[in-house]
């Protein structure tokens, strides 16, 4: 699959929801930055992701990983707590808070781009997603990656994340 399938028809939808989530869950706005395509080896844990394993006509094709720094990722998640009720996190269980209101969002995203991929008919599939902390978890799906596309996404007020297409076939 070539770097322009890769963009237009899997990572547009992930990006646009979370974008439209980001919005309605936190009342931020956000804009994704042009795509680039990296090579696996370039690839730099940030701290707390999201991966989600795809399959392309039932056979392993890569995963789509929502990369963020891991401060990012506080500030964003106690901007989403604010935002949706009324307070921010309790400092006692900051990060229980935050990891809930993240994987809502991620959760949201997901859902509903993986709702948008079925209805394309593009014979991808996806398996559950795992959140994560630490890199040991990646390490094995990361292994085998061949290349990578990598779209940041700047969140105004709170700073850019990332989202990464990584393949385990090479793109074209």
């Amino acid at each position: 699959m070539n770097l322009v399938k890769v963009h237009t028809l899997i990572m547009k939808p992930f990006v646009e929801e979370s974008v439209k989530a980001l919005e309605k869950m936190a009342g931020l706005k956000a804009v994704p930055q042009k795509g680039e395509q990296r090579p696996a080896q370039d690839f730099r844990f940030n701290g707390y992701a999201v991966c989600l394993p795809t399959r392309l006509d039932n056979a392993p094709h890569g995963f789509v990983v929502m990369n963020y720094d891991k401060k990012l990722a506080l500030t964003l998640g106690s901007k989403m707590h604010l935002w949706m009720l009324g307070t921010p996190p309790d400092p006692e269980r900051v990060w229980e808070d935050v990891s809930e209101l993240l994987t809502e969002h991620a959760n949201t995203a997901i859902g509903l781009a993986i709702h948008r991929l079925h209805r394309a008919e593009l014979n991808l599939s996806f398996s559950a997603p795992l959140f994560t902390t630490t890199s040991r978890e990646l390490e094995e799906l990361i292994a085998d990656v061949r290349d990578t596309l990598t779209i940041p996404i700047n969140v105004e007020e709170v700073g850019p994340f990332e989202f990464v297409y990584m393949m385990y076939t090479p793109l074209e």
